[in-house]
């Protein structure tokens, strides 16, 4: 299963969740895991809880977070693992997202001070503008 979050803006924190379905008949416990990121990730993702019981055939949802913390170049992405506590079977939760920062725009590509006397002082305007949300 894989969640997807889309742009997330820097230090904001978005929500998804996931529904867990029991379909047994008997009551079921379980465990989610986060799976550990390389050395230079940053653990951006989080799940709500970790542990849990789901009646036989009920559901439960599963609260997935996105909080970046800097802009990175590539997408982020996180795993979770959801294990029947007692069972062999587990399932992964792929999360994905990017995380948005300032996209700042130059509307002129110059400034212009026309001719100016040698010793006199010249103003000009540069429009400076975020395209972001952030």
């Amino acid at each position: 299963l894989t969640v997807d979050f889309g742009r997330v803006p820097v230090g904001a924190v978005t929500e998804r969740v996931v529904e867990i379905v029991n379909m047994s008949p008997v009551p079921s416990r379980f465990t989610i895991t986060a799976v550990a990121p390389g050395p230079l990730c940053d653990p951006v993702f989080a799940c709500g809880e970790y542990e849990g019981a789901i009646e036989p055939g009920g559901s439960h949802t599963l609260k997935l977070l996105l909080s970046p913390s800097l802009v990175t170049p590539h997408p982020l992405v996180g795993h979770f693992r959801v294990r029947a506590v007692g069972g062999v079977a587990s399932s992964m939760i792929t999360c994905t997202g990017m995380a948005e920062g300032p996209k700042v725009v130059l509307e002129e590509s110059y400034i212009s001070f026309g001719n100016l006397e040698c010793g006199k002082v010249g103003t000009g305007t540069l429009h400076i503008r975020n395209d972001s949300s952030v």
